[in-house]
């Protein structure tokens, strides 16, 4: 018989199989103690108490120190008034420039709508709270003295009789009240813009502390 030869085989066509995707491997538990160990951010820490910063309050007028009425004599100091003017003329200039210009300060915070721009001026809130209280003291009241202190004091108080003659000291003393007094007006005038709450301490204190007191 004749043999029939067979069919060639079909062309195969190249068909890629899907790959496999590996495994993730599960994070080891040493992975994940290496990055939170390189964790770069800020974290709360307790300082230790020898480097812990010293809390350091300067305030050499005595003004943030709180006072108790109790603790001081109801009549604030006053100057003895002196028998004659012994102020000289550059003293006497100067009491005539400042008087001059507080009149300027306090004649414009009659101006409506000045009262704003005062009332955000931090140089102008501490120069007010500066006067209000400036030289102005109250002696610490004393506890009961005894007779040989009381004969102490009389001999002192002797010595001081003539003090009116000696004003030179506080030559300053009538025109610091004129600055006081135009202070308080002016603080007055401008009350209603004023917000303490955005200017330091070292202003709202001793402006709050002034007006408080008077």
């Amino acid at each position: 018989g004749v043999r029939v030869p067979s069919p060639p085989p079909p062309p195969t066509t190249n068909v890629e199989s899907p790959r496999v995707k590996p495994e993730t491997e599960a994070p080891d538990a040493t992975d994940t103690k290496d990055e939170e160990s390189d964790n770069l951010e800020a974290e709360p820490m307790d300082l230790e108490p020898e480097r812990r910063p010293a809390l350091l309050i300067r305030d050499p007028a005595g003004v943030l120190k709180r006072r108790r009425l109790e603790d001081y004599e109801d009549e604030c100091y006053t100057r003895d008034e002196p028998s004659l003017n012994l102020v000289n003329e550059s003293r006497d200039a100067i009491s005539k420039r400042c008087i001059a210009l507080s009149n300027i300060l306090r004649g414009l915070t009659f101006v409506p709508g000045n009262e704003i721009e005062f009332s955000r001026s931090s140089a102008f809130l501490a120069l007010a709270g500066k006067l209000l209280l400036l030289h102005h003291e109250h002696a610490p009241r004393a506890a009961r003295a005894r007779a040989y202190e009381r004969a102490a004091k009389d001999e002192s108080d002797a010595d001081a009789c003539c003090s009116s003659l000696r004003g030179e000291s506080e030559w300053w003393w009538d025109t610091l009240a004129q600055l006081r007094e135009d202070a308080l007006v002016c603080c007055a005038n401008i009350a209603g813009g004023v917000e303490l709450g955005g200017q330091p301490e070292a202003v709202a204190r001793p402006l709050l502390d002034g007006l408080l007191h008077w």
